[in-house]
Parts: C-alpha cells; sequence; structure tokens
C-alpha cells in the first residue's frame, strides 16, 4: 500500500468462476431458502419416525444418494445370532469343512484278518522290534471277537504268548484281500538234511591281502538269490577247488 499511496487508481469487481455460488445464492430470497429447509426438515422428521433405515453415502462433493431400508431384515440378523438351532447348523458346517476327508471307519468283524501296529515312537521296545527303520506294522492277525467298543481280541502266534491278546482299534488296520496279487518267487534248494544250499553265480573281482609274512588272494564271489551288495570275498584257493568252473 505504500508504493499505491502516490498513485491514482480505482478498484472494481469482477465476477468470476469462484464467484458464481456465492452470486447464484445472493440472488435467492431469503424467504425461498427458509422454506427449502422447512420442507427437508419435515421430510427427515418423518423418515425417522417410519420403520425404515436411511443410509446417505456421500459419493462426491455434491452428489448424495438416499437408501431407504426397512428395519425387519435388521431385526432378522440379530435375532439370528442368539438363535440356538442356526448357531449349531453354523458350527456343524464349520466342523465340516476341518473333517478329514482321509479317515477310515475303525470297525472290524469276527474273522477279519488285520495288521497289528507297531509303536511309532522312536526309541521304544515293541513285539521285540526296535529302530529307525522297523516296521510299522507286523504279520497278519484274524479278529477273534469283539471286547467293549473300542477293542478286539486277535489270534498270536506262540512268540507273542506273552503279550495281552486284546488290542484298541487305534493299533489294528484292515488287511484288503486282492485275488490278483501273485508274490514273485523263486525256487529254492534244500539239501536232505533240510539245509539252505547257496551256489556262486560268478567271480566280481579280485585283490590280495597283504600281511606281515605273506600275501592272501581273495575273489568277490557273487551268490545266487543275492544282490550285487551282497557279494563277499572269499579265499581263492577253496573257491578253486570247490567251484573250479567259475575260473574256467
Amino acid at each position: 500500500m505504500e508504493l499505491l499511496k502516490d498513485y491514482d487508481y480505482e478498484i472494481l469487481y469482477h465476477p468470476g468462476k469462484a464467484n458464481k455460488v456465492a452470486d447464484a445464492l445472493s440472488r435467492k430470497s431469503t424467504l425461498y431458502i427458509a422454506d427449502m429447509m422447512s420442507r427437508e426438515w419435515k421430510l427427515l422428521h418423518e423418515i425417522s419416525n417410519s420403520e425404515f433405515k436411511v443410509e446417505i453415502d456421500v459419493l462426491a462433493s455434491i452428489l448424495t444418494t438416499l437408501r431407504i431400508e426397512s428395519k425387519l431384515v435388521q431385526k432378522i440378523k440379530t435375532l439370528q445370532q442368539s438363535d440356538p438351532e442356526i448357531s449349531k447348523i453354523r458350527n456343524e458346517s464349520c466342523q465340516k469343512s476341518y473333517a478329514n476327508k482321509r479317515r477310515r471307519p475303525l470297525e472290524f468283524a469276527v474273522g477279519d484278518h488285520i495288521f497289528l501296529k507297531v509303536s511309532p515312537i522312536r526309541g521304544i521296545l515293541r513285539f521285540r522290534m526296535k529302530g529307525k527303520l522297523s516296521p510299522r506294522y507286523i504279520e497278519l492277525f484274524e479278529i477273534l471277537e469283539r471286547v467293549g467298543e473300542m477293542a478286539y481280541r486277535v489270534t498270536l502266534p506262540p512268540k507273542l504268548s506273552n503279550i495281552h491278546d486284546v488290542f484298541h482299534v487305534s493299533m489294528l488296520r484292515k488287511y484288503q484281500s486282492n485275488p490278483k496279487h501273485v508274490i514273485d518267487y523263486e525256487t529254492v534248494e534244500v539239501a536232505e538234511r533240510t539245509k539252505y544250499v547257496e551256489k556262486p553265480v560268478r567271480i566280481m573281482d579280485q585283490k590280495e591281502q597283504v600281511l606281515r609274512n605273506r600275501v592272501i588272494p581273495l575273489v568277490k564271489v557273487l551268490w545266487q538269490h543275492h544282490d550285487m551288495e551282497e557279494a563277499t570275498w572269499e579265499l581263492e584257493e577253496t573257491m578253486k577247488q570247490q567251484y573250479h568252473h567259475l575260473f574256467e
């Protein structure tokens, strides 16, 4: 203002876009605005006394939406929360979603054949079996009778006579017979004195074992009915005397 006091000037007012709303309202009569507010408050009062629920969602700075909904829906939802039958149905549906779809029936009949489960805890000795690679189930037994709701009596061989013959269903697994299941077998030769006869198949390798005073020749022999990993080292002289055809 210190710079303008030495000059002759005048201030002119030019209405722009920023003043359009104010200019429009200034041209409205006070009576019209009062009448508009009176009618709106009357409408809101009637809605508040009715059995309807009113929600106004602001979509923009100017536009609004009006939604009218019956209070009956909200009352039904509130009563459903305390209804015992609905709560039971909801809980059953929730439990069904967590059910184990791979569960098997734990019920057997007299005469069924079952496998007996070994202890799943490592280091526990049960049925004379212990170790990391011990089998989960042993042998095949027959159900003799049902004892109570969750136990069965089974036939046990003489070697397990010191074990009680009643077991819980969790320790039993049903045997599913399959007539098409054929086990591969090999003919085993048995001598007159009922001894298992092993025959060498071929010589796999040779080496010399050096001792302090002498050298012993050895041969690696693959035996019949055995894998290559089960081949053994034998004295070459003994093998030549008994199985000379292997060295031809």
